[in-house]
């Protein structure tokens, strides 16, 4: 599940959600109504995210007639213990795709999907009032005189965002309010391919509300070779195993390794095209040493005698 939200940053799209009030309502996970919508649970068409950020939250989302196919396809290669080593892959359609078509998988074009307006979204749960949104350009936001406190809601808060029809007919995404991630330890963490990586945070008060994304890049500034994603539970340590990170490693490195720590609060909801999610995010971006890379932005930041490459590495 958290897998999925994240294509949409990379899903993301992807990648935050929404907050308000203190009310009954399911917990991380828990779906809306849809009103008898037969769409499929596999494609998602849509996210609203929120963001907790430093001093202030960010809302936003959109929903598509389709599911929006990946630029890059990501194929589990290796999993242990809650965590995945996926590797590239980039579709190529030999015969080029024509029009509003993208390639979807090798040689297999679809129709880009496009953003539908959905009415007036009203957002219970976020900040002190309820407020509404309007689309622009098929993308819903506050506008400007909404200001987001961070976090926006107590943990464990109810959170809901109400449709109002357009496009499809009115359905409801319900998550709850989370508290703020702190990651601790060393900056940067130490990465070796004989050691676990040992992630520590500060937990939560309810470990049922949240759950932790975490993934690991190594080779973002040279091309994607592979990355590590992990869902697991929102206790205040986890130990990715030493055996994918090896393999990782293994797969070629480049400058600025980043691992991505995310608490994150879910829900979803089924309409006609298929599955909407609802993310309540609070995420920490936190570099890693690994041994023999020496990241830079010029070569005035390398050592003596080595020179910045457009990988982001001294060589």
């Amino acid at each position: 599940m958290i897998g999925d939200v994240r294509r949409l940053n990379a899903v993301v799209l992807a990648s935050a959600a929404l907050l308000l009030g203190c009310s009954s309502s399911p917990g991380a996970g828990a779906s809306g109504g849809t009103g008898g919508a037969t769409g499929s649970p596999d494609a998602i068409v849509g996210a609203f995210v929120v963001e907790l950020k430093a001093g202030f939250s960010a809302v936003s989302g959109s929903v598509s007639n389709g599911p929006r196919p990946e630029a890059v396809i990501l194929k589990v290669v290796d999993e242990v213990g809650g965590c995945r080593l996926r590797t590239p892959r980039v579709p190529f359609c030999n015969i080029p795709c024509g029009g509003d078509a993208v390639c979807a998988d090798d040689d297999k074009c679809l129709p880009s999907p496009k953003s539908q307006d959905l009415g007036l979204v009203r957002v219970k749960g976020l900040g002190a009032a309820e407020f509404s949104m309007d689309p622009v350009k098929g993308m819903y936001s506050p506008s400007a005189d909404v200001m987001l406190p961070s976090p926006p809601c107590p943990e464990g808060a109810p959170i809901e965002i109400q449709t109002g029809g357009g496009a499809y007919r009115p359905f409801v995404l319900r998550a709850k309010g989370i508290s703020p991630l702190t990651v601790a330890g060393a900056d940067p963490i130490p990465l070796t391919d004989a050691e676990p990586l040992q992630l520590r945070w500060t937990p939560p008060g309810d470990a049922s509300v949240s759950r932790i994304a975490v993934r690991l890049d190594l080779s973002h500034h040279g091309g994607k070779k592979g990355q590590i994603d992990c869902d697991v539970p929102d206790n205040g340590s986890f130990d990715i195993p030493a055996a994918l990170v090896g393999k990782l490693i293994a797969l070629g490195t480049a400058g600025f390794p980043t691992a991505y720590v995310t608490r994150v609060s879910t829900g979803e909801a089924l309409i006609e095209p298929g599955r909407v999610t609802l993310e309540v995010s609070s995420s920490i971006d936190r570099p890693l040493q690994v041994p023999g890379v020496v990241s830079c932005m010029d070569t005035s930041e390398c050592p003596p005698g080595k020179t910045c490459q457009v990988d982001r590495t001294c060589k």
